[in-house]
């Protein structure tokens, strides 16, 4: 499947952002390759630009088998109707966003709210090929970033607020991709692949106090293999620092390799950061007692041998085991067990298909 958009506004230059979905189930997954591209003539800003997002769908064959008491048929059938990217409660709600049109019996294009019992629209978004990838809830507050042109009916760039009733823009949003969103303090920080938010020049990263934006330090650039720079995940730190990751080589002009660390002045490198391998990334990051998790596709953590998950003390890089034979996506705590997941079938020796636990030790 194709997805053909036009846009405008967005850096002039050439950009690929590969990303990759792995479906998790024994023996009949394969990964869907999710590739966005966006092709920009030198010139005007106001050139368009065109996103194109390819080879969505390898599906499992087969649906859970009608045994497996493991799942909660809860959401019932059809569920939603299209690719869901990312989930989030507030209360007793469950917000999913994604590439659909459909949950339930409701039409709702991109975003959804589940109450336990029925699908419900909250307005939906709308746009060339309107997309959320993030949903995030702040208070009774829920606020939704991807791409896309309106909410409901407002008109805003990529990013916007839901107070349970109506929604509302952040002044005129990004002019681009809006990917990850976290709050320090009452300021949402959003990262991304954009060029300006509000107008202001800020590159891939920039802070949202309730009135205005602001860009975060130095841009947060540099391509890496022919991928073209994205900050693909957030974590704050317990001493109110920001932690960004993703598919980028420099902060302003340091060298930090897909991860850096604003501590409310500057950015800072972790080391030297987490490179090698074909396409080195940084797909998901947690932060814990001190000590920051990494995911994604890499094969060093500042020169220690770290295959796809690795650990910062705040001092130094450490490797978790052997880490996965595969791609790894996604890291969740549960109290202080650790669980990753994503494409792979054995991690640090022991086999395991797409989904495995860390206690501390093993």
């Amino acid at each position: 499947m194709v997805l053909d958009v036009d846009t405008g506004g967005v850096p002039d230059h050439s950009r690929v952002m590969i990303c990759e979905v792995k479906l998790a189930k024994p023996n009949t997954a394969r990964p869907a390759l999710i590739q966005l591209r966006e092709t920009v003539s030198r010139g005007s800003l106001t050139t368009p630009c065109r996103w194109v997002i390819a080879s969505l769908l390898f599906i499992a064959a087969s649906v859970l088998a009608a045994d497996n008491d493991h799942w909660d048929d809860q959401f019932g059938a059809p569920g939603v109707d299209q690719l869901v990217m990312t989930i989030a409660t507030n209360g007793n709600c469950v917000y999913v966003g994604g590439g659909f049109g459909i949950a339930g019996s409701e039409v709702t294009q991109g975003i959804a709210r589940w109450d336990g019992t029925n699908w419900s629209s909250i307005g939906g978004i709308s746009g060339s090929i309107p997309l959320v990838y993030s949903i995030l809830a702040h208070g009774s507050d829920i606020y939704a970033a991807g791409y896309f042109t309106n909410a409901g009916n407002v008109a805003t760039r990529s990013i916007a607020r839901w107070n349970g009733q109506s929604w509302s823009a952040l002044g005129v949003g990004v002019n681009g991709l809006a990917v990850c969103m976290a709050f320090l303090g009452n300021d949402l920080y959003v990262g991304g692949y954009f060029s300006q938010a509000g107008g202001v020049n800020a590159t891939n990263i920039a802070r949202w106090d309730g009135t205005n934006w602001y860009a975060v330090g130095s841009s947060l650039s540099g391509n890496t293999n022919g991928l073209y720079p994205t900050v693909g995940a957030l974590a704050v730190g317990a001493t109110g620092d920001l932690y960004a990751s993703g598919l980028f080589q420099f902060a302003g002009s340091l060298p930090v390799n897909n991860i850096a660390r604003w501590d409310g002045s500057q950015w800072n490198a972790l080391g030297s950061g987490v490179f090698s391998g074909p396409s080195p990334v940084i797909s998901d990051i947690k932060y814990k007692d001190g000590t920051v998790y990494v995911a994604g596709s890499f094969r060093s953590a500042s020169g220690v041998n770290a295959t796809n998950i690795a650990r910062w003390d705040g001092s130094s890089w450490s490797a978790m085991g052997g880490g996965p034979f595969g791609t790894n996506t996604c890291l969740a705590f549960v109290g202080d067990t650790l669980y990753t997941a994503g494409n792979f079938t054995n991690i640090g020796g022991a086999k395991a298909l797409n989904v495995a636990r860390w206690n501390g030790a093993a």
